[in-house]
C-alpha cells in the first residue's frame, strides 16, 4: 500500500497539473469560440476520443496487463514483445477508423447531426484518431513499468501544453476546426514524446528478443474492447444524441459541464496508475490477501480526497461554469448530477481494473453493458424534456450502476470488494 501511496503521489501531483491545462485549455476555447463554436468543438473532440477508444480496442489495458506482469518476473523479451505488437495493432486498427471517419464525414455531420457545417471538423478528429490510440498505449505501457511520472506526463503534460500554446492563434484563425487541429497535433507529440520515453526506460534490456503471442494479447484485448466500447455508450451517446437533437449551445453547456465534472474523479485516475499494475502483479503471485488490502485501501483514500472536489462543484456549479461565460453557467444543475455520479465512481475504487487484471474483464462487460442499456433508455426521453438535464442523468446514473454492479462481480469471483471498508477494521488471524 506504501508503494501506491507513493506512486499516486506522484501521478496525483501531475495529474492536478495536467487537469487545470486541460480546464484551462477548455475555458480558454469557451472564450475563444463563443457557446456554439465550442459546441462544434467539443462534438469533434468527442468523435475523435470514440474513435480513438475504438481504434485500440483494449490493447492498452492488455499492455498494461502484460508490461507488468512479465516485468515482475523479468520476463524482458516478453515485455518488448507486448509493446511491439500492441503499437503495431492499436496503430493499424485506428489507421482504419480515422479513413474510415475520413471519407464518411460529410455523411455522418448531414444524416446523423444535421449540421452540414461539422464536416470540417469531423475529418480534422478522424487525422488525430491514430494519434490518441497510441498515446494511451505509450501510457498504460509506461504505467506497466511502474514509470508513473512518465506516464502521466504524456496525457497530463505534454498534450495540455502543446494544445495550450498554439489555442489562441488556431481558434482565432480558424475557430472550432483549428481547436481541434492543435489538439490532434498536440496527441501526435505526446506520442513521440512515449515513444522516446519507453525506448529510455528499456535501454537496459535492449539486448532481449522481443517475443511475445499476437494472439494471446488480442485474445486478451477483446474483452477488454469490449468493455471500453460499451463504456463510450454510457460517457458519451448522451452528448452526441444531444448533439443530434438539440443545439449546438446545448451541446456547449452540456460538454462543458461533463468534462468539469470529470474532476471528482481525479484521485482515481491517479490512484489506478498504480493500482492496476499491483493488481497484476498480486494476482500473478497469487496474494489474495495483499490483493483485498491495497483494493480497499486505495478506494477509501480517493473517496475522502474526491469529497472536496465534489462539494466544490455541488454548491458553487455557477461560478464554476460561469469560468468559461456567463451562458455556460445554463448547465449548473447539470453539473451537481454530473458530480454525483463521479463521487459514486469515485467511492467504489479501482473496481474496473481490479475486474481486467484478475482475468475477470467479461464480468466487467457486464457490468457495463446493463447500464449502457440503461443509458440509451434514459437517452431516449431527451426529446421530451430539458436536453441538458436528461444527458445529465444519462451519463450519472449509469455510472454510478456500473461500478456499483461490477463491486458486486468482485465480491463474487475474487471475493473483493473495494469499498468494503469494514475490511480495516477486521482482526488478524493468530
Amino acid at each position: 500500500m506504501r508503494e501506491v501511496v507513493a506512486g499516486a503521489a506522484v501521478t496525483f501531483t501531475v495529474k492536478v497539473l495536467g487537469a487545470g491545462l486541460m480546464f484551462g485549455f477548455n475555458v480558454v476555447v469557451a472564450r475563444l469560440l463563443g457557446v456554439e463554436e465550442t459546441g462544434i468543438f467539443f462534438l469533434a473532440l468527442t468523435v475523435l476520443q470514440v474513435c480513438g477508444v475504438l481504434g485500440r480496442w483494449g490493447l492498452d489495458n492488455a499492455a498494461l496487463k502484460f508490461v507488468a506482469a512479465n516485468a515482475e518476473l523479468g520476463e524482458w523479451g516478453r515485455v518488448r514483445g507486448v509493446y511491439k505488437k500492441a503499437v503495431f495493432l492499436a496503430g493499424l486498427l485506428s489507421f482504419g477508423i480515422g479513413l474510415a471517419v475520413f471519407v464518411g464525414a460529410p455523411l455522418l455531420a448531414e444524416a446523423v447531426f444535421q449540421k452540414p457545417e461539422l464536416t470540417t471538423a469531423f475529418r480534422a478528429a478522424a487525422v488525430g484518431v491514430p494519434a490518441v490510440a497510441l498515446l494511451w498505449i505509450h501510457s498504460e505501457a509506461l504505467k506497466g513499468l511502474k514509470r508513473m511520472l512518465a506516464s502521466q506526463s504524456l496525457q497530463s503534460l505534454i498534450l495540455p501544453v502543446g494544445a495550450l500554446l498554439t489555442i489562441p492563434l488556431a481558434a482565432r484563425w480558424w475557430g472550432a476546426v483549428g481547436a481541434v487541429v492543435v489538439y490532434a497535433a498536440a496527441a501526435y507529440a505526446a506520442v513521440f514524446g512515449g515513444y522516446w520515453l519507453w525506448r529510455r526506460h528499456t535501454a537496459h534490456v535492449n539486448g532481449a528478443v522481443a517475443a511475445f503471442s499476437a494472439r494471446e494479447l488480442a485474445g486478451t484485448a477483446k474483452p477488454l474492447g469490449a468493455v471500453a466500447a460499451t463504456s463510450l455508450v454510457i460517457q458519451w451517446l448522451p452528448l452526441l444524441v444531444l448533439g443530434a437533437v438539440g443545439t449546438k449551445a446545448e451541446v456547449g453547456v452540456f460538454g462543458a459541464a461533463l468534462r468539469t465534472a470529470t474532476l471528482t474523479s481525479l484521485l482515481l485516475v491517479a490512484v489506478n496508475s498504480m493500482t492496476a499494475p499491483k493488481f497484476a502483479a498480486l494476482w500473478a503471485k497469487g496474494d489474495l490477501q495483499g490483493l483485498e488490502k491495497t483494493a480497499v485501501k486505495s478506494a477509501l483514500l480517493v473517496s475522502l480526497s474526491a469529497a472536496p472536489i465534489l462539494s466544490i462543484l455541488a454548491f458553487f456549479p455557477e461560478h464554476v461554469l460561469g469560468l468559461f461565460g456567463k451562458d455556460f453557467a445554463l448547465g449548473a444543475v447539470a453539473l451537481t448530477i454530473l458530480a454525483a455520479g463521479q463521487f459514486v465512481n469515485a467511492a467504489t475504487g479501482s473496481v474496473g481494473y481490479l475486474l481486467m487484471m484478475t482475468g475477470n474483464g467479461k464480468w466487467l462487460w457486464v457490468s457495463v453493458a446493463l447500464a449502457a442499456v440503461t443509458c440509451a433508455g434514459l437517452v431516449a426521453l431527451m426529446p421530451f424534456w430539458n436536453g441538458v438535464i436528461v444527458a445529465a442523468i444519462a451519463v450519472a446514473v449509469p455510472l454510478a450502476m456500473q461500478n456499483l454492479l461490477a463491486s458486486v462481480f468482485a465480491f463474487l469471483r475474487i471475493g473483493v470488494v473495494p469499498c468494503n471498508y469494514a475490511v480495516l477494521f477486521r482482526q488478524p488471524v493468530s
